[in-house]
This record gives structure tokens, C-alpha cells and sequence, in this order.
């Protein structure tokens, strides 16, 4: 898997007022949760720990110094264990970072479907909750024809999933309509977790969360209002999910100017329409799953900016990984 790893130039040569002659570099790792077993079982099956956290952090923090590449470390989906194990170690070594929200959970009180999806499978185990969703879907009263993935050319997505759990999310992330998925997903939920509405405030970062973590130095962005698959809405479906999020946060921050990163994040989970309301609502900038390091020189469009995935970087044991600092 070594052409997964950012392949890292060598420190970046200066002049004699220590300008650098390169542009620099930015790696941008992002990560979904910062949280242990003993906090949350489910969650922490898919989570970075917060001791790997630091260990990763610890690393990404020097490579100003060895390498001439600047850090960025992304969250998405906002959830509450990166407020209270993520922030405070970004900060303490001086890694910038940007947290990244959806806003169905603060304005419906209700979970995202990827999030009820991680806590089922977890505590179910993928072979059962496969199962039980599989039985649910058969009481669908309403006709329903499914999505065809190769439409959108998703190439590797899931690449970290074995064949069996790849093929069941694309079931329900890109072939099942969503109000089929939510419904089925709902069903199965509350039985195990009990009230989404109670669930929230506890799994979530609140309003006051959030202002706290952008006074700590986070900057705050989109990331649609229910994390649903740009690609596969219809152009005013796209408009209003992007523009619900956008118009929540300005209320709340105060602010005009926000950043997006697309749901999912590789190629043809998005499209040239949404590039072009993200343009309309004067967001400029957006982050993918591009896997590859971001260049100061604007050579990436500046609607496709490209990230890892935190399993690109690091090994499981949080070493970064020695391909990584191959020149490219």
C-alpha cells in the first residue's frame, strides 16, 4: 500500500534571509473520531485513540522542521470526543487545524445516518446488523429502484473495508434512496441506543462546543446539513444541503466566509454543479479525499482540496509511515 503514503520532499532549501525557494507544502490529515474504549465502545471501534492521537500529532508537528511541510489536521462530522480529546492536544503542539460540521444533528436532533451506521456495526457486529437491516428493508411499504455506483466512478472508495462491508455501505450510502436508508436505520436504532433526541447533546458538539473550540483556535466549516452524497441529489437538493449548513453556522458564529469538505471526499462523490453552488454561496474553498499534499502555488483547484485519510499516514501503531518520507 506504499503509493497510498504522501511521499514527503526533502526540507525545503532557504537563501540567506531564510526565505524558501520551493512554495511550501501542507499535509492535511483528516480524521472522524478521538475517542477510547472506555468512553465510547462503539465509536472507538473506527476512532483514533487520544493517546495514538498524540503520538500522531507529535509527529505531523515536526515536519516543518524535517521535511519544509506545513501540517493541517481536519475532523469531520463533529462529534463530541474531538471538543474534548482532540482540541486540547492540536493545541498543545501547535497544529492548525479545522473542524468540520454537519447540522441536521443541531437543528433536528437527530443523528446522521453515518453515525448510527458506525454505533450499529459496532455494537451489533457487520454480519447481524447486515441481517437485521436486510429483514427491516423487506417491510418497506414504498417502490423504490436502487442507484447504480459505477455512475459515479467512485474509484477506491472504503479502500480500508473488507469486500464484505465495502459492498454493504455502498448499499446504503449510494445504491438504497436516502429517506429508504433513514427510515430502515431508524427502526434499528432506538431499539439498541434509545432516543436520537437524548443521544445528540451526548454524541455531538454543542452550540456552546463549538464557539468554545473556534476561541480555542479551530476553524469551524461545512460539511452539509445531513452528510448525504453531493453527487447523487438533484441540483436543488445539492443547494439546500449545502445552504441549510452554511446558514446555521453563520448564525451562530457570526461569520461569513466558511470552508467545505465534501462528504465522503473522494472523486464523483461531488460534481461540477456543486462546485458551482459552492461559487454562488461564496464558499472558495473545499476539501476532498484527493490523497495527495497541497501546494502553496495553487496548482489544486482550490474547490478540490486534497487530504489523507489518517490511515494513509500512519500505521495502526501511529508511526508514520517510513514510505512516507520517501522524496517524491
Amino acid at each position: 500500500m506504499q503509493k497510498q503514503a504522501p511521499k514527503l520532499p526533502k526540507h525545503t532549501m532557504t537563501n540567506t534571509s531564510n526565505t524558501p525557494i520551493a512554495p511550501p507544502s501542507t499535509l492535511i490529515v483528516n480524521y472522524h473520531y478521538c475517542v477510547g474504549e472506555t468512553e465510547n465502545p462503539y465509536l472507538a471501534r473506527t476512532a483514533v485513540s487520544p493517546v495514538l492521537f498524540a503520538k500522531q500529532v507529535k509527529q505531523l508537528a515536526a515536519l516543518q522542521t524535517t521535511h519544509g511541510v506545513a501540517p493541517l489536521v481536519t475532523f469531520d462530522d463533529g462529534t463530541r470526543d474531538v471538543w474534548r480529546n482532540a482540541v486540547p492536544i492540536l493545541k498543545q503542539h501547535g497544529v492548525p487545524f479545522i473542524l468540520f460540521f454537519c447540522s441536521l444533528p443541531l437543528l433536528e436532533k437527530r443523528l446522521l445516518n453515518v453515525t448510527k451506521i458506525h454505533l450499529l456495526q459496532a455494537k451489533l457486529g457487520l454480519p447481524a446488523f447486515k441481517l437485521r437491516f436486510m429483514t427491516a428493508l423487506k417491510t418497506i411499504q414504498q417502490s423504490f429502484e436502487l442507484d447504480d455506483p459505477a455512475r459515479f466512478n467512485l474509484g477506491r472508495i472504503y479502500r480500508y473495508d473488507t469486500h464484505e462491508a465495502r459492498e454493504f455501505k455502498l448499499l446504503l450510502n449510494v445504491k438504497l434512496p436516502y429517506p429508504v436508508v433513514t427510515q430502515v436505520l431508524d427502526t434499528l436504532f432506538e431499539p439498541e441506543f434509545g432516543s436520537q433526541a437524548q443521544a445528540v447533546p451526548s454524541l455531538y458538539m454543542t452550540n456552546d462546543d463549538i464557539l468554545r473550540a473556534r476561541d480555542a483556535g479551530a476553524k469551524i466549516g461545512l460539511h452539509t446539513h445531513s452528510h448525504f452524497m453531493l453527487g447523487r441529489l438533484s441540483n436543488a437538493t445539492q443547494e439546500t444541503e449545502i445552504q441549510t449548513c452554511q446558514h446555521y453556522f453563520r448564525d451562530l458564529l457570526g461569520q461569513q466566509a466558511f470552508e467545505l469538505s465534501y462528504p465522503y471526499g473522494v472523486p464523483g462523490t461531488w460534481n461540477a454543479h456543486t462546485k458551482s453552488v459552492l461559487s454562488k454561496l461564496g464558499i472558495e474553498q473545499a476539501y476532498t479525499l484527493g490523497r495527495q499534499l497541497h501546494h502553496a502555488n495553487n496548482e489544486h483547484d482550490a474547490l478540490e482540496i486534497p487530504r489523507f485519510d489518517v490511515n494513509d499516514v500512519f500505521t495502526r501503531e501511529g508511526v508514520f509511515k517510513s514510505e512516507a518520507s520517501t522524496p517524491a
